[in-house]
């Protein structure tokens, strides 16, 4: 039972006048362009729906809005629909954007407070000192853990009769066990005169104004609204905020031990926490491990070769094909740092909208990896070239940089430089505060065809800071090389081989050598001829499923080699005598039998690939 002889010192009355804490920030976009961010996906000659959408006036203005915006490239024409471009997208989302920001900041300012006053006690150096050498108590994390089990609530006649007279923290969970056998016989203390709340609650602590001497413990209980709400109902209960329950949750399933300071030095050096003292607490409780144990040697690879190669073979053979230990990434021109490391986006948690930080695969990836010291991990970036690399890796680009000295306090492969990123920091260490360094057990691999180079070049700062390693184009270990085309004669790696002849031999046409046909260009699948009898026990849905499979092998390989690899020299490696468009060759191609298939390519050509035949 609670002492109710015992109860806690009266808080300080300064304290209900606790800061307010606001964010607020105004992009101030002008209406027009507001008005003109609404129109995505209206049809671009729709002026009564764009009128209608935009809340514009007039059909002149709207005209003349969406040129000058179309000319500063926030919208584009999409077809018969008005597209907004990413700048466009970016400035429609701006207010919500920095929205989101602001109540992310204001929940780190929460999760630090809850951090600080989980380690309060009565009992201290500077506040307490007369108190009884037996209490324990922590009453912020009382009250907390009180309105938690208790519909996120408590009442000032609760807190008055109830826990201000808990004692030790060994009373916690009774106090919090009368308190709802109370609520179980009546619906508002407020009905109830004093006897009867006396008999029910038990006596109280504060006979006068009672409401306004607990308010104090609700300010600091509450951090000034961040974790309690201000107000209390009409039935007297004052709330938690929901944006802080998972870290009152997080903090309760970890309660700090009682700790016996003798000096006021000592407790507040405990209480506030020194930032180093921390770092290793907070390593310790979430078992981060010691970067001496970690395994060592992660490193930045970057696998280049022409398209099918096998580059992506060559990572599941010879790095890594634990799908538990890889995440794979294919970065394009719309991919952003949002995208790769995380961010702020609207998440629904107790039927309300909370807005957290969500994580990419980088930062997933990173938490895993920091986490299991003995495997390896690795991030696969598949086209690293397809999407702006050096943007899209933003601030994490530093971490690149990897320790290539033993002599160093971390391994081999630990990132040489850290960076300070509060989103990432507190997801993988849950300590906004930490420096954030990739660890030496985790390699980043990416892939690129050395034919889209053009598409976005990787400066030299970016490149140095990466290992190179060509894939060859080889034949050798290859599994289906000797696998015949279709029905033909011809093998795959006899028609590779002639035909990356001919390229090299027009590269000045071609324009680069890197147009050659890959190993892996194709899938046995590909090859494979599937029969076409026509016979009556089969059925036309078989067969026209055979014809299927049969065409695309030339849908896949001849579109290639006349849209790209042969583009400017048809004339020199097609027939175009007879056959001058790609649909007509790829027609023949399919309904020609055996080696007469290639009766599409030039006579020239055609004695290549036939050359090695018996």
């Amino acid at each position: 039972m609670t002492d109710d002889t015992f109860s806690w010192p009266s808080g300080s009355r300064d304290t209900t006048q606790f800061p307010s804490i606001k964010v607020t920030i105004d992009p101030e976009i002008r209406d027009h362009l507001k008005a003109i961010c609404r129109l995505d996906g209206v049809d671009w000659n729709n002026y009564e729906e764009q009128l209608t959408i935009s809340g514009l006036n007039t059909d002149s203005r709207i005209r003349t809005y969406r040129k000058l915006y179309e000319r500063l490239g926030l919208i584009f024409k999409d077809g018969d629909k008005i597209r907004l471009s990413r700048l466009g997208r970016s400035i429609r989302d701006l207010e919500q954007n920095i929205d989101a920001a602001a109540q992310s900041l204001v929940n780190q300012i929460r999760v630090y407070a809850i951090d600080v006053l989980a380690r309060y006690q009565l009992r201290n150096p500077i506040d307490g000192p007369d108190l009884p050498i037996s209490c324990d108590v922590q009453p912020y994390v009382c009250i907390w853990k009180a309105m938690r089990v208790l519909q996120n609530k408590i009442s000032f006649e609760e807190m008055n009769r109830v826990i201000l007279h808990i004692a030790s923290m060994s009373q916690l969970d009774e106090a919090i066990q009368k308190i709802g056998e109370a609520r179980a016989k009546t619906k508002n203390y407020n009905y109830l005169t004093r006897d009867q709340m006396d008999r029910l609650l038990g006596p109280q602590v504060h006979t006068e104004q009672e409401s306004a001497r607990i308010a104090p413990w609700f300010s600091l209980a509450g951090w000034g609204g961040l974790i309690i709400e201000r107000k209390q109902d009409n039935e007297g209960f004052r709330h938690l905020v929901p944006l802080a329950l998972d870290a009152i949750d997080e903090k309760l399933a970890d309660i700090p031990k009682y700790y016996n300071a003798h000096t006021e030095d000592e407790w507040l050096d405990y209480y506030i926490g020194d930032v180093g003292v921390r770092e290793k607490e907070s390593a310790r409780l979430y078992n981060i491990p010691d970067e001496k144990q970690r395994t060592p040697g992660g490193t930045n690879i970057i696998l280049y070769g022409v398209p099918g190669s096998g580059k992506s073979w060559t990572i599941n053979n010879e790095y890594c094909a634990d799908e538990d230990r890889m995440e794979r990434v294919v970065f394009h021109p719309d991919y952003m740092y949002s995208d790769f490391i995380g961010q702020i986006l609207p998440v629904i948690r107790h039927e309300k909208v909370h807005y957290e930080f969500v994580p990419g695969p980088f930062t997933k990836l990173l938490r895993k990896a920091y986490l299991d010291e003995e495997n390896e991990y690795y991030l696969i970036i598949e086209e690293i070239n397809r999407g702006n690399a050096p943007a899209i890796f933003g601030d994490v680009f530093h971490l690149l940089d990897r320790i290539t000295s033993s002599q160093n306090q971390f391994q081999i492969g630990t990132s040489e430089y850290a960076i300070t990123n509060g989103n990432i920091a507190k997801y993988v260490y849950r300590d906004e505060n930490h420096k954030v360094r990739i660890p030496s057990n985790l390699s980043i691999i990416g892939t690129m065809n050395t034919s889209d180079q053009n598409v976005f070049t990787l400066d030299t700062a970016f490149q140095r800071r990466w290992r190179m390693q060509m894939i060859p184009n080889t034949f050798e270990t290859h599994r289906f090389a000797e696998s015949p085309i279709l029905d033909t004669e011809v093998t795959w790696k006899m028609f590779c081989n002639a035909i990356n002849d001919e390229i090299q031999r027009l590269c000045n046409v071609t324009s680069s050598e890197d147009k050659r046909l890959g190993a892996y260009f194709v899938s046995a699948d590909d090859l494979k001829w599937y029969s076409e009898e026509d016979d009556d026990s089969i059925s036309t849905q078989l067969r026209t499923e055979a014809k299927h499979k049969n065409s695309r092998f030339a849908e896949k390989v001849l579109k290639y080699l006349w849209d790209d690899a042969f583009r400017f020299s048809h004339n020199e490696t097609f027939n175009t005598r007879l056959y001058n468009s790609l649909e007509l060759i790829i027609k023949v191609f399919c309904s020609k039998r055996k080696n007469d298939r290639f009766i599409v390519f030039s006579e020239n050509l055609r004695n290549k690939i036939f050359e090695h035949l018996n």
